[in-house]
């Protein structure tokens, strides 16, 4: 009975542990998850210039985790179109609010596209994002706020991959610097790595319960 109370004391010390490898980032009054932000990006339409990119740096390196001192600017609309992948966690359709998306400098409209289960990607829907109350290295910080409800997408269904166009179709505005983008209700782990573990906790247990009966 011993190696049975091990197995399930090492199983707990493996999702604790787990658990408390997350962190937290705040960004002016909005908390993520170190893990809510896009992991991959990249160019799926259009050519550049634009948009303009940071010298040295790649589309992910602009896009990708929650630093806003890079961006991708003069995202143009109808002329490119940025495609964002989240690798190791998913946006949640939970209550409220469940994607932001970081917007530099002046507030200047976008739009989102998301894709559902079956492949396809849902139409754009354009905000004008709202000043956040903070700013980095000199720029005015402005989020636009996005529920998944707003795109059909079914609650508690999970989005993983998302895209971008910029542009001053909505009352003059001016091309917008995307910075980032960061699940609010985010699904971390993916239930895969969930199931990675649970197999790995029972294959533990078998092994303490064929000890203890030898």
């Amino acid at each position: 009975m011993k190696y049975v109370l091990s197995g399930v004391v090492a199983l707990m010390v493996v999702f604790v542990a787990f658990g408390e490898a997350r962190g937290e980032i705040d960004l002016g009054s909005l908390t993520f998850d170190e893990n809510a932000f896009a992991d991959a990006a990249e160019l799926v339409a259009g050519d550049p210039p634009p948009p303009t990119l940071p010298p040295g740096l790649t589309w992910c390196e602009a896009l990708c985790g929650a630093n806003l001192s890079t961006s991708v600017e003069e995202v143009r609309d109808n002329e490119v179109i940025f495609e964002l992948r989240y690798v190791d966690n998913a946006i949640l359709n939970g209550p409220g609010v469940d994607l932001v998306v970081y917007e530099m400098a002046t507030q200047e409209a976008f739009s989102v596209a998301v894709k559902k289960q079956n492949g396809e990607f849902t139409d754009f829907l354009r905000v004008f994002p709202a000043l956040q109350g903070f700013s980095v290295d000199g720029r005015e910080v402005s989020a636009g706020l996005f529920d998944l409800d707003d795109f059909g997408i079914p609650a508690n269904a999970t989005v993983t991959t998302i895209r971008l166009i910029g542009g001053p179709a909505n009352g003059g505005s001016k091309d917008p610097d995307i910075a980032a983008a960061g699940a609010l209700n985010s699904v971390v782990p993916e239930p895969s790595i969930f199931a990675l573990l649970t197999a790995g906790a029972f294959a533990l247990l078998a092994y303490t319960w064929r000890r203890r009966r030898k």
